[in-house]
C-alpha cells in the first residue's frame, strides 16, 4: 500500500509556474487596493446577469485570492499534492487538467448562482408587468431577504412607506428602480455611494482547481495513506469523500461565504477528465 506523509518534495515545472503565477496575482490585488482601480472587480467572477461580469473571469478567478490565508492554504494544498499529479500525468497532462478543474468549478458555481438567483430575478420581471402594492409585497416577502446586500432594508422601508399611502403614484417607480439596484447595485439615495448588489457577488480563488487536483491523487491513488497534520493516517480515497460531503452540505446551507459548488465543480471536472483519459485502461495505483 503507498503511503505519502507530508514533507517537501521538490517543485514540478508547471506547479511551480503555477504558484508563481498566483503570488504576482496576489500581490498586484494588494498594490491596486491603494488604488481606483477596481482589480478585483474586473477579474473575480461575477454572476453571468451582473455588470461586473466579463468573458475573461472563468480563466482569471482561478489566481486571484482574497487573503494571505486564502492564498497560503490554497499554494500549500497545491504544492502537496500537484506535484505528485503533475508526475502521473505529465506537466502538458497536469496543465489542461488544473486549467479544466477550474473552469469547471466556474461553470458549476455560475449553475448555481442560476438556481439562486433566477428565480428571484424572473419575480422582479413579473412585477415589473403588475406593479402594484400587493404584488411588492409578495414579491419582498417571497424573495427578498430582509438584511440581503444592502438593499434589503431599504426596499422594506418603501413598501411600509407605500402602505401608509397606497395610492401615492411614485411608489411604483421607487420599487422597481431601487429593487433594480438590489440586483445591479446603485447608489444609496442618502448619502450617494456604491452600495453593491445581489449579482455583484465575485467568487475568487484557485480552491476549484486544486480540489480537482486532491480528487485525482484519492483517485489515482485511492489507498494511499495519507497523514493529516503528519500524524492522523487516512485512505486518499476517504479523504475526497469527506471533502466532498462537507462542500455539498456546505452548498446545501449556504450560510457562509464558500463556493462549495464550485469546489465540487472542480472534483466533478477532474473525475471527467481522468475518465475520459483512462477510459481504455484503469491506471490507479492501490
Amino acid at each position: 500500500m503507498a503511503q505519502f506523509k507530508i514533507g517537501l518534495p521538490g517543485l514540478t515545472p508547471i506547479v511551480k509556474n503555477i504558484i508563481i503565477i498566483n503570488v504576482i496575482v496576489f500581490l498586484a490585488q494588494l498594490a491596486f487596493k491603494q488604488t481606483s482601480v477596481p482589480f478585483d472587480d474586473l477579474f473575480s467572477l461575477h454572476y453571468w446577469r451582473s455588470t461586473e461580469f466579463h468573458w475573461w473571469q472563468p480563466l482569471t478567478h482561478m489566481f486571484m485570492h482574497g487573503g494571505f490565508a486564502h492564498i497560503f492554504f490554497n499554494m500549500f494544498a497545491l504544492y502537496m499534492f500537484g506535484n505528485i499529479i503533475e508526475n502521473y500525468l505529465g506537466g502538458q497532462r497536469f496543465l489542461i487538467f488544473y486549467l479544466v478543474c477550474g473552469l469547471g468549478a466556474a461553470l458549476c458555481q455560475q449553475i448555481f448562482y442560476t438556481i439562486q438567483f433566477e428565480p428571484a430575478y424572473k419575480a422582479f420581471e413579473a412585477y415589473q408587468a403588475n406593479p402594484t402594492l400587493d404584488q411588492f409585497d409578495i414579491f419582498l416577502r417571497t424573495r427578498v431577504p430582509f438584511h440581503k446586500t444592502g438593499w434589503g432594508d431599504y426596499l422594506y422601508a418603501i413598501r411600509q412607506s407605500w402602505m401608509q399611502d397606497p395610492n401615492a403614484a411614485n411608489y411604483v417607480n421607487l420599487s422597481i428602480s431601487n429593487t433594480h439596484k438590489y440586483f445591479f447595485g446603485g447608489l444609496n439615495p442618502s448619502d450617494h455611494t456604491f452600495v453593491p448588489g445581489l449579482f455583484d457577488e465575485g467568487m475568487l480563488g484557485a480552491s476549484g482547481a486544486i480540489m480537482g487536483v486532491i480528487f485525482a491523487f484519492g483517485y489515482l491513488f485511492p489507498n494511499a495513506l495519507v497523514y493529516i497534520f503528519g500524524v492522523l493516517p487516512l485512505k486518499a480515497k476517504y479523504t475526497i469523500i469527506i471533502y466532498a460531503a462537507i462542500d455539498l452540505f456546505g452548498g446545501i446551507q449556504n450560510t457562509d461565504d464558500i463556493a462549495h459548488f464550485a469546489h465540487l465543480g472542480g472534483m466533478l471536472f477532474g473525475f471527467i477528465m481522468l475518465r475520459m483519459w483512462n477510459n481504455k485502461k484503469s491506471n490507479r495505483i492501490y
